[in-house]
C-alpha cells in the first residue's frame, strides 16, 4: 500500500518530534509515546478506523490506545514502550492481560520507541 501524503508527514513529525526528545535526552515512555501516538492516529484515519487514547475496557484494563473501525469494533490496541524495557517480557505480560478475549482483538500495534541507541 502506497504512503498517502499525510501518511509522510505525519511520518516526518514523527522523525522531528524524536530528533528534538533525543537532543533533551528524552527517552521515558511518557515522553515518546506522544510522538507514535500521532504517527499512528495518521495511520488509523486513513483505515477509516479512530486511535481512542487510554479507553478503558470492559475487563478493567486501559491500554495506551485503542483501535476502532466505523463499526465500533476495537481492531488493536497499542503500548508504548521505551528503550528501557525488555520487549519479549512486556510483550507476554500484555498477552496475558488480554486472555479471555478474541484473538481478533489481542494488541496488534507495539510501539517501540528504539530509534535511537539510548
Amino acid at each position: 500500500m502506497p504512503v498517502t501524503p499525510i501518511q509522510k508527514r505525519a511520518i516526518e513529525q514523527y522523525y522531528k518530534d524524536l530528533a528534538a526528545y533525543q537532543e533533551k535526552h528524552v527517552t521515558h515512555e511518557t515522553a515518546v509515546r506522544s510522538a507514535f501516538q500521532n504517527l499512528l492516529a495518521a495511520f488509523a484515519q486513513s483505515a477509516n478506523w479512530v486511535l481512542i487514547p487510554e479507553q478503558t475496557l470492559a475487563n478493567g484494563k486501559r491500554p495506551d490506545g485503542t483501535l476502532r473501525d466505523s463499526f465500533n469494533l476495537p481492531r488493536g490496541y497499542w503500548e508504548a514502550k521505551d528503550t528501557r524495557d525488555d520487549l519479549p517480557t512486556e510483550i507476554r505480560k500484555r498477552i496475558s492481560c488480554w486472555r479471555g478475549y478474541h484473538r481478533s482483538v489481542w494488541p496488534i500495534a507495539w510501539a517501540i520507541a528504539r530509534p535511537w541507541n539510548g
